[in-house]
């Protein structure tokens, strides 16, 4: 009985030998995941508990700045500079594109693409010039630039200084380090103003909308990370009614799901997850190694809906993602009238954004629990309206006669500085 104790212990040490101690003297380590729990009454519970996937260390990364894109560019010729057609021929060739130069590019792209009266800036000096020369108008042409926009170096010394983090854990907290990070820059917090929709004004005035926000995440996390762990990560860029966003996909036991990223919300303001496969939300998903390349030539394409089109069949293709998301959103896509809020000029999204003239605190959060969805919008009606519109209250008179207001995020309830009667008769905001 006692030998046969004696080889039950033997037996119980070897196991722990191999299973625990040799493969910490053989150098192996599992990095550890940050499980995100998002509490939804509509997710089901598989789905609210997902590993969030941590970003190795400098040291650890796979070497490599060089990528591939197979992406099937129609351009202008005549547009293309010659950065742009040194891309383009590489893309052709099947040859490797420099990732930094990508990254690089599309910061350039932003500092020369702000908006004055709704032209890019460059061309509204390039189209006076052509039109004095052939009228021989004598005339001032407008002022080269703005003393208040940031200078193209300063600027990309500002980005690196953000994406200069240490070990971040995952994407979420890395949004989260370099938010701070730029706060401390401005030394003041950043506000969401639905104008700034371009990353020059954000490294300018510390001022944000969804678009601009996501550029920035796109390019810092580029900086961060390089090529491969960039990759690593599976990026995309999502859009929603009136609305992007950047985020991830994560492979689970269930299939594909996405998280995502607000960066109209401070901290690391986790949106989601959904499966993919199941998803019943207009939405469109983009790989972000295709986002960046449309970013990058847009303004040169012959038929960039047609782009956009094939982004999304193939990150459709790649996840296994449901078509009635990208349905639902040509729905939407189709029966909204657009005004002076065309999408015309971004072939990827859908539906009209919210106007929200001025500054705006931004929330802070890490989690942020998807929303019941309303099936049709209403000028009045009690409850959640859809991302970036008002919920839209319900408060009496001492009449007992009912009265609707919209609340916007950081705007307060009534007794909080807010006066409800002032929206008594405010249109839904469509």
């Amino acid at each position: 009985m006692g030998l046969l104790n004696l080889r039950l212990v033997l037996i119980s040490f070897l196991a722990f030998f191999v299973g625990i101690i040799s493969p910490l003297l053989a150098g192996e380590k599992a990095p550890p995941a940050t499980v995100l729990t998002v509490n939804s009454s509509h997710i089901s519970e598989d789905a609210a508990k997902t590993e969030i996937p941590t970003i190795r260390s400098s040291d650890e990364r796979e070497a490599g700045e060089f990528v591939f894109s197979d992406l099937n560019l129609k351009v202008k010729p005549l547009c293309l500079t010659p950065q742009k057609r040194s891309i383009l021929d590489a893309i052709r060739n099947q040859g490797a594109l420099r990732f930094e130069a990508l990254t690089n590019l599309l910061v350039e792209d932003q500092r020369g693409e702000r908006k004055e009266g709704g032209i890019a800036h460059e061309e509204l000096l390039e189209s006076t010039r052509q039109f004095a020369a052939l009228t021989n108008l004598v005339g001032e042409a407008p002022k080269e630039e703005r003393k208040d926009i940031i200078a193209l170096p300063d600027m990309h010394s500002m980005l690196d200084r953000l994406a200069n983090v240490k070990n971040p854990k995952d994407l979420p907290s890395l949004k989260k380090m370099y938010e701070e990070a730029l706060e401390l820059t401005f030394a003041s917090k950043t506000k969401y103003n639905s104008d700034a929709s371009n990353l020059a004004e954000v490294c300018s005035s510390n001022r944000l909308n969804c678009f601009s926000g996501t550029v920035l995440n796109q390019v810092v996390t580029r900086k961060a990370l390089g090529a491969k762990e960039f990759e690593r990560q599976r990026p995309v860029v999502v859009y929603e009614e009136g609305h992007v966003l950047p985020g991830f996909m994560v492979q689970t036991a269930d299939g594909w799901k996405f998280v995502g990223m607000e960066s109209t919300v401070k901290g690391k303001a986790v949106k989601g997850p959904w499966s993919v496969g199941e998803l019943d939300r207009p939405m469109k998903i983009y790989d972000a190694s295709d986002w960046i390349l449309f970013q990058i030539f847009k303004s040169c394409l012959e038929d960039p809906r047609g782009l956009a089109n094939e982004m999304m069949s193939r990150t459709t293709r790649k996840y296994g993602i449901s078509p009635t998301a990208q349905k639902l959103a040509e729905e939407i896509d189709r029966r909204t009238t657009y005004g002076k809020h065309s999408s015309d000029g971004d072939p990827l999204g859908f539906g009209i954004p919210p106007e929200q003239p001025g500054d705006r605190d931004r929330d802070e959060k890490d989690e942020i629990s998807p929303q019941p969805k309303q099936e049709s919008k209403k000028a009045y009606g009690d409850g959640y309206q859809g991302y970036g519109y008002p919920y839209i209250q319900q408060g009496y008179y001492g009449s007992g006669n009912p009265y609707y207001y919209p609340v916007y995020p950081g705007q307060g309830y009534p007794g909080q500085g807010q006066n409800p009667g002032q929206y008594s008769e405010r249109p839904y905001p469509h």
